[in-house]
């Protein structure tokens, strides 16, 4: 193997890779970490004065001089890219399976950094176009750089088929299936001829393989498209690299692979053998050069007015990606579906909102608060138990920091106990009273709610609640229900355990949204409890190891990591990770009042704090600690706590640490997991016990 002379930015390349990826010869990467789709925003005014984003759906055809419009293709490319890496990442679960995965490579960001031209220039680069004198135009759909066996560049094409048509409907969708294979085969043949061209100073060569995807189209229908077709056929065996009578099909990946992808994967990379060429060096110095910091990554973003094409550089390492969902889940602006504005603008004084967590509810009773302030209303801010306070706690703050300074005077907020105190807050509320109106907002009240409604609406004349709570059981008759099923701040990586989890315990169900949501999410981590150093009783929170092995995850992602680059989003702030329990079993060391340890912290606490990550154990029915921790105020500590007790709060990262052993039985024994878990709007950790 002989290595072109190394530049001296080129050895500044493999360091920076290396400090990204420090696992890089154990595991899988892929970059960008998250696969961001095109979403479509509309700014709106609505009535209390403050800009609202508003999601749009995307249009059938994108009209003339739309090119920044969503339309319905750019939705099925980014499902289709989605299901392609999903299948990806589950072969990437495999043993020996190490591999790095780029995806919506653009030639032109290839080795474009222009602080890194000089090294650029010594490397052999895209080929000029002789008519633009650029480099030539193209992408790469999908570039896996295998540890062992080579490159692999998979060309996607989203078309669908559907059985249930005419025999001319059948007719036209062969034809359609047999260009897109066509314009695929000319794709992959100038990817191939780029990828052979840019590696060329490396003797031997890595191998180069390609492959048409087709996650929506069975192996049979496209056997269907090449037995009628023998030029097509054959120019595809030329393609991807076999005889001419062989099947061209069985090394392309569809349908019928996307949920178990083994036995393509098999014929198409593994089966050719491991590639003489990929020693560690050479498998460094590709990803150095792909996705190195010489090349720019870019990834869909939302831009006012209207979103799709805007890019934003640089999301390359996990925690980055974190972040960026997390912004996209819960940005700084108010995001709303257009059902969630049509309640604002059309419901009553008298509203119950219901729901999944995630769904926007605790956003619309702050929207509903600023239309109330708007109008010089004195808000009351109620909470009526403990498992809503900090919830309560938060909304007041959002409320106060968005309505301003200058409006603070006329938000008030108040915590009871209604199981005891109910005539005191319906005395202390309607002494609240601007005459004979009273508004009240009551986020994730559950409990006696029914009996406030009733003493307030006996006292006031003109009474305004609006209250929230993700469960539909028990709605105060007093109330106009109002249901919301479509997520809007939760990723579907989480929405998918928070199904499950609230399934018979009167939580509804999600349904789809008629946008596209920002992205699927990271994907899910684990911590299993089992083997060597873990302890050998059952609860999960006490374990030592557990706790090593979380600190261990956070500093892969970069928590609190300070310094970074201006051009890629910061990494999560140690304050935006929970470690969550479902059963109060969190506690911190303990001592008398001579200082000396009485009980030591839980090991779960310890573990984490060993490696270096500062821990905050929010302690039962610390109401300062939970205003402290709903407000954000405090250090930059992670918070430990038992679920229930930060109930409605959200977090970019969420260790949920499951002390119930079981995921089953009764929906009482699942609510503080469906209460940690729906606290996620990015990154899950999961500590499990380790026979689940």
């Amino acid at each position: 193997m002989t290595v072109a002379p190394v530049h001296p930015d080129m050895a500044l390349w493999r360091q920076q890779v290396v400090k990204w990826y420090p696992d890089l010869y154990q595991r899988t990467h892929f970059l960008p970490p998250v696969h961001f789709h095109r979403t479509q925003h509309e700014e709106l005014q609505l009535a209390w004065g403050h800009p609202v984003l508003v999601t749009g759906p995307p249009l059938s055809d994108r009209p003339p001089g739309g090119a920044s419009l969503l339309s319905q293709s750019d939705v099925r490319d980014d499902q289709s890219l989605q299901r392609v890496l999903d299948c990806l990442r589950q072969l990437a679960e495999s043993p020996g399976e190490v591999m790095f995965v780029l995806s919506e490579l653009k030639f032109g960001e290839y080795l474009n950094k222009p602080c890194f031209a000089a090294a650029g220039s010594a490397l052999p680069n895209i080929p000029m176009d002789k008519k633009t004198r650029r480099k030539q135009e193209g992408d790469f759909d999908v570039l896996v750089i295998h540890r062992q066996h080579g490159i692999l560049v998979g060309e996607i094409k989203a078309i669908g088929y559907t059985l249930s048509l005419l025999p001319q409907q059948q007719q036209d969708q062969a034809v359609n299936l047999k260009k897109k294979v066509e314009q695929a085969i000319r794709q992959l043949k100038k990817a191939k001829d780029v990828l052979q061209h840019v590696v060329s100073d490396l003797q031997p060569p890595p191998r180069v393989q390609t492959t048409l995807m087709l996650p929506n189209i069975a192996r049979a229908q496209l056997h269907g498209v090449l037995a009628g077709n023998l030029p097509l056929s054959q120019a595809l065996c030329q393609c991807v690299g076999v005889a001419v009578h062989a099947d061209p099909a069985s090394l392309c990946l569809t349908s019928d692979d996307v949920i178990t992808p083994g036995q393509w994967w098999q014929q198409r990379v593994t089966g050719a053998g491991t590639d003489p060429a990929m020693t560690d060096h050479v498998y460094l110095d590709l990803v150095s050069r792909f996705g190195g910091p010489a090349t720019t990554v870019t990834v869909y973003c939302s831009s006012q007015p209207r979103l799709a094409r805007a890019h934003r550089p640089d999301v390359r390492t996990a925690g980055e990606g974190v972040e960026e969902t997390a912004s996209r889940f819960t940005p700084v602006d108010i995001v709303l579906h257009p059902k969630q504005v049509d309640v604002l603008n059309n419901q009553g004084e008298l509203v119950f909102l219901t729901g999944p967590p995630g769904t926007g509810k605790s956003l619309i009773l702050l929207c509903k608060g600023l239309f109330w302030v708007r109008q010089q209303k004195p808000v009351q801010v109620v909470s009526g138990w403990s498992e809503s306070l900090a919830a309560t706690h938060m909304l007041h703050s959002q409320l106060c920091r968005t309505a301003g300074p200058a409006a603070s005077h006329l938000i008030h907020m108040h915590h009871f106990d209604l199981d005891t105190d109910l005539d005191a807050a319906v005395e202390t509320l309607v002494k609240s009273a601007q005459g004979e109106q009273l508004y009240v907002i009551a986020d994730e009240i559950d409990k006696n709610l029914t009996d406030l409604c009733t003493e307030l609406q006996r006292r006031i004349t003109d009474l305004h609640v609006w209250s929230a709570s993700m469960h539909s059981e028990g709605v105060p008759p007093q109330l106009t229900e109002v249901i919301l099923t479509e997520p809007l701040r939760t990723p579907p990586s989480i929405t998918r355990y928070v199904q499950r989890m609230g399934e018979g315990g009167g939580v509804l169900g999600y349904t789809n949204t008629a946008s596209p949501l920002p992205c699927d999410g990271p994907p899910l981590l684990s911590v299993l409890h089992s083997g060597q150093g873990h302890s050998a009783g059952g609860d999960l929170s006490d374990c030592l190891q557990c706790g090593r092995e979380v600190g261990q995850i956070l500093h892969m992602l970069r928590i609190g990591e300070t310094g970074r680059s201006s051009s890629s989003p910061q990494p999560p702030r140690y304050k935006d990770v929970f470690i969550l329990t479902d059963e109060a079993t969190l506690h911190d060391t303990e001592r008398d009042v001579s200082g000396q340890e009485t009980r030591a912290a839980s090991g779960m606490v310890q573990g984490v704090r060993e490696t270096g990550v500062p821990v905050t154990v929010l302690e039962p029915r610390d109401a300062v600690g939970v205003r402290d921790v709903a407000t954000m105020a405090g250090p930059d500590h992670v918070v430990a706590a038992y679920s229930l007790d930060v109930q409605g709060l959200e977090r970019k990262v969420v260790v949920f640490v499951q002390t119930v052993r079981s995921q089953s039985g009764s929906f009482d024994k699942k609510r503080g997991m469906l209460s940690a878990i729906s606290r996620t709007t990015a990154q899950l950790v999961w500590v499990k016990p380790g026979t689940d």
